[in-house]
Formats: structure tokens, sequence, C-alpha cells
């Protein structure tokens, strides 16, 4: 269900939990920009603050690059709501902006709930980029989590893999869901996946990653979010890693240096063949 809500300030004060995603950053460098464009590098830090008993999400947008962000749009979901709320028609470089967004009640069952945050914004030509963030929102009393989860940062070309690890800490068997959160230029092969953690131990996780739109050179947040329910509690699991764009090499390159030398070789047996008549009548 998808709601579009007009910017509103809650009343009232609540603990604000800062979320695991706190700070990430999208950052689209000079080289992949159009030409004329400067760079953007827009960060996101999360806090979901508890208000009148409602889930209130606390958002901070800085621009640290050297070209203004566009037309913003914050989409967030809690479980199977989500909320579309217009941001700053402009965020200048090296300035920041607040923002607080409503959310739905959330789950009922005590526990820790991913918050999903994406950015929508443009530059001055008009080009679309986005921008992802993960907060937590906690109801009831916090509880150790026995499930830690690693990123490890990536670097691919048109198709690429993100790995993960899962670690857990309790001799009880956990049924995982993970999810992979990616920035709209993204595309997962799998996103979504069901594991069993048989007590404590490790397991390592391997994504795929397709290049929709990224640009080379540019780095994208990746989120690894996991979900499970033990003794009467739902946890979650956040991990968090940088996917760089590299640059496609060229097919051509290891045929350019023979074709040259072949071309400058037909090019002289043309020019001696013309030259060659004119030899031979002077000849007679």
């Amino acid at each position: 269900m998808t709601t579009r809500e007009k910017p509103a300030r809650p009343q009232g004060t609540g603990r604000l939990r800062r979320g695991l995603g706190a700070a990430v950053l999208a950052v689209i460098l000079l080289a992949a920009v159009p030409a004329g464009a400067g760079v953007i590098k827009l960060s996101t830090t999360v806090g979901v603050a508890r208000v009148a008993g409602k889930p209130v999400l606390q958002l901070t947008l800085v621009n640290r690059g050297d070209d203004s962000a566009h037309d913003l749009e914050i989409t967030a979901s809690l479980g199977r709501h989500q909320v579309v709320r217009p941001g700053p028609a402009r965020l200048a470089p090296n300035t920041s902006a607040r923002l607080e967004v409503p959310l739905p009640a959330g789950p009922a069952t005590p526990g820790d709930y991913p918050v999903l945050i994406t950015v929508v914004f443009h530059n001055a030509h008009g080009h679309r980029f986005s921008n992802i963030a993960v907060g937590i929102f906690s109801r009831g009393a916090p509880a150790a989590n026995p499930l830690r989860v690693r990123g490890q940062d990536a670097a691919i070309t048109t198709i690429g893999k993100m790995r993960f690890r899962l670690a857990s800490s309790t001799p009880h068997a956990l049924a995982v869901t993970t999810r992979v959160f990616t920035p709209f230029e993204f595309a997962a092969a799998d996103p979504r996946q069901e594991l069993r953690l048989a007590g404590p131990g490790q397991r390592r996780l391997a994504v795929e990653l397709r290049n929709r739109s990224a640009f080379d050179h540019a780095s994208y947040p990746v989120f690894l979010i996991a979900e499970f329910d033990h003794q009467g509690r739902h946890y979650t699991s956040l991990a968090s890693a940088l996917v760089s764009v590299r640059p496609q090499g060229d097919p051509m390159a290891p045929w350019r240096a023979p074709l040259a030398a072949a071309a400058a070789l037909l090019l002289l047996i043309i020019i001696g063949a013309q030259l060659m008549p004119g030899r031979a009548r002077q000849g007679i």
C-alpha cells in the first residue's frame, strides 16, 4: 500500500533510536556526470523516534558535493506499508535539510523492524539518481541479537557479486529471511532468500548484482537485511557494503596495435603498386 503525504511535523517528543544505516553515502563522481555538471555527494542519516506512540522517521540529508541536487523525493517502507513524501526542491552544495516523516503504526510483535529509505534526486541536467539508507524501528524492551551480518565491498562492470557473512551465536536453529536492498541503479538476481542456521556458526552468502544504469567510477551502498523470529521477538540484522562501478574495458584493445600495423603495411603496398608502373615506363 502506497500513500503520499504532505510535509508535516508531528507534535510531542519521543526517544530517538538511531538507524544502523546512518550516514550512508551515494556518490556520483565528476567523470560519471554529463559534461557541464559537477559532483553530487548525498548522505542520508536516519533516526526513528516514537512520538505519541507512533513511529516518526527523522532524516538528515547532506550534500557534500559541489553541485546542487534537485527535486528530492523520499520513499519510506515499514513492513507492507509505504509512504512517499516530497523533499527539498533544491539542496545546494554543503547544505543540509532535516525532514520528519510519520510512519504507520508498525507490527505489534515486540522487536526490531527495518525502515527502508530511498531518496531520489536529479542533477541540473535532469538525470535521475538514488540514495538508500536503512533505519530501525523498535517496539518493546531491547534484547541482544544473536545474529551478526557483515558485507564486503565489491567492484563490478555490468554483472558482479556482493558477498556477505552471517554469524549466529545461539545454539538454537534460526529460520532467517534475507533481503538485498539496492538503489534503483542495480538489480539483484535473487534479492530474497530463506536460510536455516542450525546452531552457532557462520554462513556465507553471495548475491549477483546487475548494473542497470549506474555510472562508471561511482559508488553506491547495498544493504543485506536479515530477519527472524526467536522466543516471541522479531530481530533484524543489517550489513552494508559499497559497490563501485568499473569502466568496461575496450574489447578491441588487444587488436588495435596489430590492426594498425597491418593497415600501415597495406598502405605501403598500395603506394608501392602505384609507383611501380611509372618506374617501369621510365625504364623503357
